[in-house]
């Protein structure tokens, strides 16, 4: 799994953009943000708590990354997507 399969989950699960964030270009809008960020040769996995970073997970490759949001995800926001963990 990448970042871009990983949109397209939560976009047809009605998981909305505000919640979540991929990239560092992407704001933060809300209290509460799950994001995935890229850093040098590693991938972050957290959740942004009115700009402190909660639960920080890192990962050698965009694949474990991209689960471990969707895992986080599922236990925190939505437990629809843990049919994607599979």
């Amino acid at each position: 799994m990448n970042t871009v399969e990983l949109r397209k989950i939560l976009g047809n699960e009605g998981i909305k953009n505000i919640y979540y964030s991929l990239s560092e270009s992407e704001p933060t809008p809300v209290e509460v943000v799950y994001c995935l960020r890229e850093k040098e040769n590693e991938y972050e996995v957290f959740i942004s708590e009115r700009n402190k970073h909660e639960e920080v997970q890192r990962f050698d490759n965009e694949s474990d990354a991209c689960k471990a949001l969707l895992t986080m995800m599922s236990q925190y926001h939505d437990s629809k997507l843990a049919k994607y963990l599979k």
